[in-house]
């Protein structure tokens, strides 16, 4: 406790007392550690610490596994620090937690999971750089509440979400919904935040948010939020106190008060009157915040921790990464962030706004030591998207390149397996694709060439139904209120539905492989997707004429452009299915190549599968953006998971019937016994909810079942109280 004093003329004035006080932490950290042990899987505890001496040893622990795990396996509840389990048979993600607790009860909660991808395959345990499958298989669509509606609202977009998920996307990146001092559809887009923990007026409240975070997981959608790590508004609690009090306020090291020469990125680096740091391009309204003094960083990293605790939000999208990043580097801001936050979600996800491709650029990645998953790939959207149909178009030679990021027939530099090019037509910053290239056909093509193409593609709201061409004003364009019925969603949408679905269900345009082939045509960008037994093939026309393209496949060579894991079947056909025209071409290797010929309309796309059996695309019905309404009845049966899950005491379980029949869903306890009849009757053709309420039975897992005709469907619940 300190006081001080002033003596003037014989008169002893004292100030109030500050107290300070010495914050120690005694908190303990939980880590998990999988252990492969052949047939067994180890769980273990043991690097585990306290920071009280000898405590280490006396943290004791309980363990936990995700519902959603592909199979159950028997480690709830435990309270041993090491666990040995036999390993699951079905591949996929396991998901587990621990919390460590010390002997004055101070606790710690982490997560973990382990990757098993084939059931006799050693488990792959997450580490650090480690990218989840839904990011792998992302294909990710950013949404702007102010714009996707009229209403402008949370609750005005959340009834219009399953059009997304029919779609086929899976990420939603929101942009900012944090308090900020203006919204807008101009500049106010959610960036100059002034409250960091509440959701602006405008868009409703931390509720409204959490209910579109839990629709969009009912949906199988994962949602990403917006954040500024490089600033905080000008009128920021913590900006207005430093400004007031200066060197004296326990918020002025929160902000950069230097130039720094690297810093510009061709924005300039401005001082204020009063000595805040910001870019010249962006205003003295965005101050730039110093990660590099560690009570600014432990509280913007616990301002993320809260995003996901409270909200269950699944990463990050950070805005103007590039700044603080290379104002104090990634050691500083990204590598300790991922760490941080995956400590609560092992299988975040963070995307950096900042040169994702190009020299120097492998340094934010997480496989190098960094702090993101994905980067953005400005090379490819400067140098081969923006001006592909300028003189001299078509620029085909540059759009390939830049795709194979370097490259001329395969894949250039990768920074990593888990790393991943952010790629674009468009976005919330740039001019809409329909209005530069002054018309909708022209889009398509290099949609298709950039929806199956490496990397995590990128769709702006409003790009799938053309908006922006006709549309007067740059800002309308980009940020308006979108019409989405104007006439070319009939040609866009279900262009960009095809692209989507197709990535979806279709594992070779996951990877990071990548083969340029000759089309034999100039007009035509071909290219083919290796993957033992299920080989990707894209033909892109860029012509207003039908062209043909005839490619060569070769099984052999150094860099061979399909592969079959068992070996070629010489003279048996293989069947190339174009998912997108839903038509077959059968092809016969000779030796080790084989051609396939094949005719596309002007900026057609033919997207193919090259395997020995055919494929089809499967299509769900559009919901309609405009009206939450189903645009046709459903084509199969299909039994939802229900949501929210856990629960307590009440659940909503949708299901979905194509045709008349009678349909019973009932539920069942641990033991097989019948607890509960929800449905029993003749349904109509429709998508129907009912509710479960779960009052007066005990905690625990249930299963429910669907029976309708032949169809018979069981998914897992939790009831926790």
């Amino acid at each position: 406790e300190f006081v001080a004093e002033v003596d003037s003329s014989s008169t002893v004035a004292r100030s109030t007392p500050l107290v300070v006080r010495r914050l120690v932490n005694h908190l303990p950290t939980a880590r998990i550690r999988f252990i492969d042990g052949g047939a067994t899987v180890i769980f273990s505890s043991t690097e585990s610490t306290d920071p009280d001496s000898g405590q280490s040893s006396l943290l004791a622990f309980q363990w936990t596994a995700a519902v959603e795990n592909p199979e159950p396996l028997a480690i709830d509840g435990s309270t041993s620090p090491q666990v040995i389990l036999p390993k699951p048979r079905t591949p996929g993600e396991y998901f587990f937690g621990l919390i460590a607790t010390d002997s004055d009860g101070n606790r710690d909660t982490t997560q973990s999971y382990f990757t098993l991808i084939h059931p006799d395959s050693a488990i792959q345990p997450a580490t650090h750089a480690t990218a989840p499958s839904w990011v792998k298989q992302g294909r990710m669509y950013e949404l702007f509440f102010k714009a996707f509606t009229s209403e402008g609202t949370i609750n005005a977009a959340i009834p219009r979400l399953p059009y997304l998920r029919d779609m086929g996307f899976n990420i939603i990146w929101v942009m900012p919904v944090m308090k900020n001092l203006v919204i807008d559809n101009t500049s106010g887009t959610g960036y100059n935040i002034v409250d960091f923990y509440t959701v602006t007026p405008q868009y409703g409240t931390n509720q409204d948010f959490k209910n579109f975070v839990r629709e969009c997981h009912r949906l199988g959608m994962k949602v990403i939020l917006d954040v500024t790590p490089n600033h905080t508004g000008a009128s920021h609690p913590f900006a207005v106190e430093a400004r007031q009090f200066r060197e004296y306020s326990s918020y002025w090291d929160f902000y950069e008060h230097k130039m720094i020469t690297s810093n510009t990125n061709g924005l300039g680096d401005c001082l204020t009157s009063d000595g805040f740091n910001y870019y010249c391009g962006f205003s003295d309204q965005l101050l730039n915040y110093n990660w590099a003094d560690i009570d600014a960083r432990t509280y913007m990293t616990d301002v993320y921790k809260y995003w996901i605790k409270e909200f269950g939000i699944d990463g990050y999208r950070l805005d103007v990464y590039w700044g603080p990043r290379r104002r104090y580097g990634e050691q500083v801001v990204g590598a300790p962030l991922r760490e941080a936050l995956r400590h609560i979600k092992p299988d975040l996800f963070l995307l950096a706004e900042d040169d994702g491709t190009g020299v120097g650029t492998e340094v934010i990645y997480a496989d190098r030591g960094g702090g993101v998953t994905s980067g953005y790939d400005w090379n490819l959207y400067w140098n081969g998207i923006e001006n592909f149909w300028e003189p001299p178009a078509p620029r085909i030679t540059s759009l390939n390149s830049q795709l194979l990021n370097g490259g001329t027939k395969s894949m250039g530099f990768l920074p990593g397996p888990n790393s991943y090019f952010l790629r674009f037509m468009e976005n919330h910053d740039e001019e809409r694709i329909s209005y530069r290239y002054g018309s909708y056909e022209r889009t398509m093509p290099i949609a298709t060439a950039l929806l199956t193409a490496v990397g995590l593609p990128l769709v702006y709201q409003g790009q799938e139904v053309g908006w922006g061409l006709g549309i007067q004003g740059f800002d309308r364009r980009r940020r308006g209120v979108i019409d989405w019925n104007i006439a070319a969603g009939s040609l866009l949408t279900p262009h960009y539905q095809k692209l989507v679905q197709i990535r979806k269900q279709f594992s070779p345009f996951w990877t990071q492989q990548m083969i340029r082939v000759d089309a034999a045509n100039d007009k035509v960008y071909a290219f083919t997707r290796p993957y033992a037994d299920l080989n990707g093939i894209v033909l892109v026309n860029f012509d207003t004429a039908p062209q043909t393209a005839l490619v060569v496949l070769q099984t052999s060579g150094q860099e061979p452009n399909v592969i079959f894991r068992a070996g070629l079947r010489q003279g048996s056909p293989y069947y190339a299915t174009d998912l997108y025209n839903d038509t077959v071409y059968t092809v016969i290797f000779s030796g080790s190549s084989a051609t396939l010929t094949a005719t596309i309309p002007p900026y057609g796309s033919r997207v193919l599968v090259l395997s020995d059996s055919v494929y089809r695309l499967v299509l769900p019905p559009i919901t309609s953006v405009e009206t939450g309404t189903e645009a046709g009845l459903p084509q199969t049966v299909r039994l939802h998971q229900n949501y929210p899950n856990p629960f307590n005491p009440t659940t909503t379980i949708t299901y979905s019937v194509p045709s008349t029949q009678y349909i019973s869903l009932k539920v069942y306890d641990v033991l097989g016994r019948e607890v509960a009849s929800l449905v029993d009757e003749t349904r109509q053709p429709g998508t129907y909810t009912v509710t479960w309420n779960a009052s007066g039975f005990t905690s625990g897992v249930y299963f429910y079942r669907l029976r309708a005709g032949d169809f018979v469907e069981t998914k897992k619940a939790l009831l926790l109280r």
